[in-house]
């Protein structure tokens, strides 16, 4: 009944205007961006779309459709990824542009949520659909699935759903290793948003979340030692990925293209700005001032526990330091980027006297970028395209936002949608091409 009353409460919210707003921009953007696609792979890089090449990670996840888990001691293996997204392309027999097209329809589901639930409108509708690093839910990959989860448990803390938290906690600790985050961001955000913390109610939602995430991490285990047949150190299998715990080192850096770098880059930016306002929140709280909305906290600390991470449990690269590379994906393409979006830009949650400590912070991390750079990465001209890379990629936003509230979409927004695309089909053809994007 609580599941029931909250969709069609949401649903009654938004009238048929739009919910054909939405379709019609979706399917434009679908339209548009495999034109993009087209035309850009011919003129670019020649890949044979209609038998593409399991590029990355969807390979890993090909394997365990076809042969479930595998582990070799001392090689990459499959046991590093979570079941739910191949078990889901073993059970629809999919090829491989039928599971994109299932991804991207996952996706719009997800979005159809937020739009609906926050109510989003005109161009900044646009800027969701077409943040670069959403061309990972039009691949083989588990993006879609965590991207539907997190959603379905964004919505349930929005709404005080029990049903919503407990099955989008699921499907996401079945999707992505989140778990020790979602678990860790669980109990603050229980601290800062709720007036009584341990009583009644709300700590029953906490204890509920908090469990689900940590059952379901150990079926997860078990499941995989099942397959298998023997049992792994999950630190040892990381560890094949060049993955373990250690201090950061500078400058940072990343596994992609050089002309590629600003999307990991920015991805930390998000994430610094998240740890900012976490930690002004939480000294509020202390003070007794409670932070009514949890599925905004929840979104900035899932975003900030993911860089931290990264920066902690990466390691480096060659005569350069600590790889931030994915981070993009991890971030931008999940529904706590599109919460972040919505807060920041639209609801104004970082107020404007902060503007002049993000300029700061940004310039703070492109030095931490470039200081003590070598080879390419350190001549003059790669340096001032990093810059530049950097600060477009953090203006569209912002200049979607100066005509969102207009009530017909100016020739502005519609400009950056449409370089946004191209930028999209840009990424996509790289990725599919076999380069390092996320």
């Amino acid at each position: 009944m609580l599941v029931k009353s909250s969709l069609g409460h949401t649903f009654n919210s938004y009238s048929k205007d739009n919910l054909f707003h939405f379709f019609s921009l979706a399917i434009q953007h679908l339209l548009l961006l495999s034109v993009a696609v087209v035309v850009i792979n011919k003129w670019f890089f020649g890949i044979n779309l209609l038998n593409p090449n399991l590029a990355m990670d969807a390979d890993w996840y090909w394997k365990i459709r076809q042969q479930g888990y595998s582990y070799t001691p001392g090689h990459q293996s499959s046991v590093a990824f979570y079941p739910l997204f191949a078990l889901i392309w073993r059970w629809t027999d999919l090829g491989y542009w039928g599971i994109c097209i299932l991804n991207y329809f996952l996706l719009l589901a997800s979005l159809f949520i937020i739009t609906m639930e926050y109510q989003i409108r005109g161009a900044f509708l646009m800027v969701l659909l077409t943040v670069p690093s959403l061309i990972f839910s039009l691949v083989p990959y588990s993006e879609s699935t965590f991207f539907i989860g997190s959603t379905i448990l964004l919505f349930g803390f929005k709404r005080d759903s029990l049903p919503f938290i407990i099955i989008g906690t699921l499907i996401s600790c079945l999707s992505r290793s989140a778990s020790a985050i979602l678990l860790i961001a669980f109990v603050l955000t229980n601290f800062i948003c709720e007036y009584r913390p341990l009583k009644g109610h709300t700590l029953l939602k906490y204890l509920l979340a908090i469990t689900t995430a940590f059952v379901t991490s150990i079926g997860v285990r078990y499941y995989q030692v099942f397959e298998v047949g023997r049992d792994f150190s999950m630190f040892e299998v990381q560890a094949q990925w060049n993955r373990h715990l250690s201090l950061p080192s500078f400058p940072l850096t990343t596994l992609s293209h050089v002309t590629l770098v600003w999307n990991d880059f920015l991805a930390l930016f998000v994430a610094m700005i998240c740890g900012g306002t976490i930690l002004q929140l939480f000294f509020e709280r202390v003070k007794k001032k409670v932070f009514d909305h949890p599925d905004v906290m929840l979104a900035f600390l899932y975003i900030a526990g993911v860089a931290i991470v990264t920066l902690s449990f990466s390691g480096t690269f060659g005569e350069r330091g600590t790889s931030i590379h994915s981070l993009n994906r991890f971030i931008f393409c999940t529904p706590f980027f599109t919460i972040f979006l919505i807060q920041t830009l639209e609801k104004t949650l970082i107020k404007k006297r902060a503007v002049y400590w993000l300029a700061l912070l940004f310039f703070l991390l492109y030095l931490s970028f470039i200081v003590g750079s070598k080879g390419e990465y350190a001549t003059l001209w790669f340096q001032f395209k990093a810059l530049g890379y950097f600060g477009l990629m953090a203006l569209i936003p912002l200049l979607y936002v100066v005509t969102s509230h207009q009530k017909k979409i100016t020739i502005l927004p519609k400009m950056l949608y449409f370089f946004s695309i191209v930028l999209q089909a840009f990424l996509y053809c790289a990725h599919l091409g076999g380069f390092r994007v996320g």
